[in-house]
């Protein structure tokens, strides 16, 4: 009798973890319906890389910078639930004024549902810049052995 109330209860709980495994993502927010009804953060992301890569070209062609430039959206948090925007997302320079180095956009909805979201990124300038190839002492005169160019962050 033992053997077979123990055998029930290990199918009956078995049977309950399935359930649940089911049941749990559409509970707490996982399911197809619920990306149909949320801006994903994968959206922001793209709409923030997107900006961010015009941005800094059109900077550096007005500022007559030449250079190669890597761009660094930060992660956000996958948990993130926002409406789903129902006109085009708004994305801004949020600071600072140059887009080079730490800089925060402002992605914003302003639909039926508004919303605004700070998405954090890094933007790094690698520049050809004069660098020492040895260490030098000071007031030592320096001569055409002692600097070469190498590709820095100037960010």
């Amino acid at each position: 009798m033992t053997v077979k109330t123990t055998l029930s209860r290990q199918t009956l709980a078995k049977s309950y973890q399935l359930v649940m495994a089911l049941l749990m993502p559409v509970t707490i927010g996982f399911s197809p319906m619920a990306a149909a009804t949320s801006t994903l953060p994968d959206q922001l992301i793209g709409a923030a890389q997107t900006f961010l890569e015009v941005a800094v070209v059109d900077y550096l062609q007005r500022s007559d910078i030449s250079g190669r430039h890597e761009i660094e959206i930060n992660r956000l948090d996958p948990r993130l639930r926002l409406p789903v925007c129902d006109k085009d997302l708004t994305t801004t320079l949020e600071s600072p004024a140059e887009p080079i180095g730490r800089v925060t956009l402002r992605v914003r909805c302003d639909g039926s549902s508004p919303w605004t979201i700070f998405v954090p990124a890094q933007v790094r300038l690698y520049r050809e810049v004069v660098t020492a190839t040895r260490p030098l002492k000071r007031a030592s005169v320096i001569g055409e052995y002692d600097v070469t160019l190498a590709e820095r962050d100037v960010g």
